[in-house]
C-alpha cells in the first residue's frame, strides 16, 4: 500500500511525499533512455544523482540549475558545464556514467509531487527550483534530485514537461491545489536497508558506496550514508538575473526548507471500504494496525495542542463502454464514533448500461492545529452495477403462482409442556407420557398451490398461500418450514435437495433482508421431505420488527438466475403472554362453527321426521338418541376434499 505525507512548504506549494512499500517504481536503469550518472562538483566535492536525458524521473541535466558561486546563491542552466569561457571557475564539473556499475535490483524510487495552489500563476517570480538532499558519513551532501521550473514553461532541448492538471484537486487548510509536477527520487529508506545488508564487506555496486566519500584517510573505503540521515528539501523562488550565450542566470529571492523522514511513521494507518456482509450497502472507516482508530486517535490528541480528526472523500466512477464518468463526489468530516464503520449506499446513474463501477475512498487524517495531513486511499470495483441503480430490483412473482397461505400443524396427540424434566403426569390413574417440544422453534407446514386451510385426516394443519404467520421475538428465532404441494388429490412434499432456498423480508424502505438456510448437526432436517430451517439472528430480527408497513415474508428459490417466490406469508411480533395459536385457530373455529350449524340442522330434521312418522302411522319409533353438538363432531368422519383450491368437508351424520 502506498502512503503519503503532505507538507505545506510555502503559501503556494504543497509537497506530497509518497512512500511505496512495494516499490513499484523500480526502473530499468541499463537503458540509455534513463541512465544513472554521478555529477561531481569538483569545487565542493559534492555528488549529485542524475538521469541524463529522460523525462521519467524529471531529474535530468535539462531540468537542473548549476551553482555558479561558492555559496550557491547564483544558479545557471545546465549548459554552463561545457562553457569554459563563460565561467571558468565553475566549469569544473565531472559527469560519470554508473549505469553498468550500480546494482539495478536494489535501487528504488519514491515519488514526490509538488502541488501548486489553484489560481497561482507565478506572478511574483520568474522560476522556482526544488532539490532533495541527504547526508553522507563524511558530512557532505548528496543531492538526490535537482529540478527547476521556469515561469514560461520553456526548456532548452526539452519542451515536454508541463504542470499536470489534477482531476481530483487536493484541499488542505481551506486551500485548493489543482495542478502538480511529479519527481522520482531514490528511496533513502531502501538505500539504508541495502547499506546495512551489504556493509561488511562493503559492496561497491550499491548506491551508498558509489555516492559517498571515505570518512578518513586511513580507510580508503567510501563511508556510506548516515544511518540517521533525514531527507532535506529546498524550495527556492528565483528571479532571472541575466542571459548570456544562451545561459540563464537566476538569483534566489526566497528559500523554504523542510525535512522528511525516510520511512513513513504512519505506516500502520490505513483505510477500508467494503460491501457489507449483512445488507446492500458499503462500510468505510480508517484503520490503525488492522483495527479501528479510536484508541490511536485518542493518544494523538493527548499531545498538547494537537487536534486530529478525519475527513472522508468518496467518489463513484461508472464505466460505460471505454469511458469513465464521476457520477458522485462527496466529502464527509468526522470527529466522533471512530470505534465503528460509517455507512454509504451509492446510486448509479448508468446502472442499466454500465459495465462496472468503482468507489474511490480517500481518508485524510488532519491536524487542524498545524495543517498536517496523512492521506490513505482505498478503492473497490464491482461488475454488478444493477444492484445499486436508480430503481431497486423488486421481487417478481411468476405468473400462475397464487399467494400462499400457510398453517401450522395441530396434532391429536396429548402434549403437555412442563418445566420439570422427566416428570410423569397421572390423570384418573392413567399415566400420560409427556412429549416435550422446543418452544423456540416455529414449525410450519405450507402448501404452495392451495388458497385455504387444509386439515387432513391426521389432523395436520397445512397453510395455503398467504395464510401463514410467523411470530418473531427480539432475539434469535429458529423457524422450520415443511413445503408441500397439492397434486392428484394428495398433499405431497417438495424435494428441496440441492435447492438454494432463502427467506427474505423487505423493510419499509424496500431494502432486502436475506436469511440463508440454517444447518445444525444437532437438528435433523429432511430436505427431500420438503423441510428447511432458517435462523434469524437477534440483529436481523430487530431490523425486521421495525417495519410498520411491509409485514410479509417470502420463501424464494434462487437455484437459477431468476429469483422465484414460491411462498409468501405474514410476520408479527410475539409478545409475552400472547396466545400463540390465537390466529392459527381462527380458520378451525370458523369451520367447526359451520359443522355445528349443519349438525344442529340435521338433528332437528331427524326429530321432526320421527314425530311425523309416529303421528301418521301411530307407530312407536325408537326414541332418537340424544346427541350433543360436540359429541357429534367427535364421531364425525372427516373427509378432506379439495376442489378448485377450496377445502370441502363432507360430514356423514350419525346412524339413527
Amino acid at each position: 500500500m502506498n502512503t503519503s505525507k503532505y507538507i505545506q512548504i510555502s503559501d503556494w506549494c504543497l509537497i506530497e511525499y509518497e512512500y511505496s512499500n512495494e516499490y513499484p517504481k523500480k526502473l530499468n536503469y541499463d537503458t540509455t533512455d534513463v541512465g544513472i550518472y554521478k555529477l561531481i562538483n569538483n569545487k565542493t566535492g559534492e555528488y549529485q544523482f542524475i538521469n541524463v536525458n529522460n523525462n521519467i524521473t524529471n531529474n535530468n541535466l535539462y531540468n537542473n540549475l548549476i551553482p555558479t558561486n561558492f555559496n550557491q546563491s547564483l544558479l545557471a542552466t545546465y549548459n554552463i558545464i561545457s562553457d569554459n569561457n563563460e565561467n571558468p571557475n565553475y566549469s569544473n564539473y565531472e559527469l560519470i556514467n554508473l549505469s553498468n556499475d550500480i546494482n539495478n535490483h536494489n535501487l528504488y524510487y519514491d515519488t514526490i509531487r509538488l502541488h501548486i495552489l489553484a489560481g497561482y500563476n507565478f506572478e511574483n517570480i520568474d522560476a522556482f527550483s526544488f532539490d532533495v538532499n541527504i547526508i553522507e558519513n563524511s558530512n557532505k551532501k548528496v543531492k538526490l534530485s535537482n529540478f527547476y521550473y521556469p515561469k514560461s514553461g520553456n526548456y532548452i532541448n526539452n519542451q515536454n514537461l508541463v504542470l499536470t492538471l489534477n482531476p481530483n484537486p487536493i484541499v488542505v487548510a481551506e486551500r485548493t491545489y489543482d495542478k502538480y509536477v511529479t519527481l522520482l527520487v531514490p528511496s533513502l529508506h531502501r538505500i539504508l536497508e541495502d547499506q546495512l545488508l551489504y556493509s561488511n564487506p562493503p559492496n561497491t555496486s550499491i548506491f551508498s558506496y558509489l555516492y559517498s566519500h571515505p570518512v578518513s584517510s586511513q580507510n580508503p573505503n567510501n563511508g556510506g550514508i548516515k544511518s540517521d540521515s533525514t531527507i532535506y528539501v529546498n524550495l527556492c523562488e528565483l528571479e532571472i538575473s541575466k542571459t548570456n550565450n544562451n545561459i540563464e542566470y537566476y538569483s534566489i529571492n526566497n528559500k523554504y526548507t523542510a525535512t522528511i523522514l525516510p520511512a513513513d511513521a504512519y505506516s500502520n494507518l490505513g483505510c477500508v471500504i467494503k460491501e457489507a456482509d449483512n445488507g446492500d450497502y458499503f462500510e468505510y472507516y480508517p484503520t490503525y494496525d488492522g483495527g479501528f482508530i479510536n484508541d490511536y486517535l485518542y493518544n494523538l490528541n493527548s499531545v498538547n495542542n494537537m487536534n486530529w480528526s478525519v475527513i472522508h472523500n468518496i467518489q463513484v466512477i461508472e464505466q460505460v463502454a471505454d469511458k469513465f464518468y464521476v457520477t458522485s463526489d462527496m466529502t464527509i468530516p468526522q470527529s466522533t464514533n471512530f470505534d465503528r464503520p460509517s455507512y454509504f449506499r451509492p446510486v448509479l446513474l448508468y446502472s442499466d448500461i454500465s459495465f462496472s463501477y468503482t468507489i474511490a475512498y480517500t481518508m485524510r487524517l488532519v491536524n487542524s492545529a498545524n495543517g498536517e495531513q496523512i492521506i490513505r486511499k482505498s478503492t473497490l470495483t464491482s461488475y454488478n452495477p444493477k444492484k445499486y441503480g436508480l430503481n431497486i430490483n423488486r421481487i417478481k412473482i411468476d405468473d400462475g403462482i397464487e399467494p400462499l397461505k400457510v398453517y401450522n400443524k395441530i396434532s391429536n396427540d396429548t402434549i403437555i409442556i412442563n418445566n420439570t424434566l422427566n416428570k410423569r403426569i397421572y390423570e384418573n390413574n392413567i399415566m400420560i407420557n409427556t412429549k416435550y417440544i422446543n418452544l423456540y422453534t416455529n414449525v410450519i407446514d405450507v402448501c404452495i398451490n392451495i388458497n385455504n386451510v387444509n386439515i387432513n385426516e391426521n389432523s395436520d394443519l397445512i397453510y395455503g398461500q398467504g395464510y401463514a404467520k410467523i411470530r418473531l421475538n427480539k432475539f434469535d428465532n429458529l423457524i422450520k418450514f415443511k413445503i408441500q404441494k397439492y397434486e392428484n388429490g394428495y398433499i405431497i412434499p417438495i424435494d428441496l435437495t440441492n435447492k438454494n432456498i432463502v427467506l427474505k423480508f423487505l423493510t419499509d424502505n424496500l431494502d432486502e433482508i436475506t436469511i440463508l438456510k440454517y444447518d445444525d448437526d444437532n437438528i435433523t432436517i429432511f430436505p427431500e421431505s420438503g423441510e428447511i430451517m432458517f435462523l434469524i439472528d437477534k440483529k436481523k430480527s430487530n431490523m425486521i420488527l421495525k417495519n410498520k408497513k411491509e409485514m410479509n415474508f417470502y420463501i424464494i428459490d434462487k437455484s437459477s438466475e431468476i429469483e422465484n417466490v414460491i411462498y409468501t406469508g405474514k410476520f408479527i411480533e410475539f409478545k409475552n403472554g400472547e396466545d400463540i395459536d390465537a390466529d392459527y385457530g381462527k380458520p378451525i373455529k370458523l369451520k367447526i362453527k359451520e359443522y355445528e350449524d349443519i349438525l344442529t340442522k340435521e338433528i332437528n330434521n331427524y326429530k321432526l321426521l320421527n314425530k311425523k312418522l309416529s303421528s301418521i302411522n301411530n307407530i312407536e319409533v325408537s326414541k332418537l338418541p340424544t346427541y350433543s353438538v360436540s359429541s357429534s363432531i367427535k364421531e364425525t368422519k372427516k373427509i378432506a376434499k379439495i376442489e378448485n383450491s377450496n377445502i370441502i368437508k363432507q360430514i356423514k351424520p350419525p346412524n339413527i
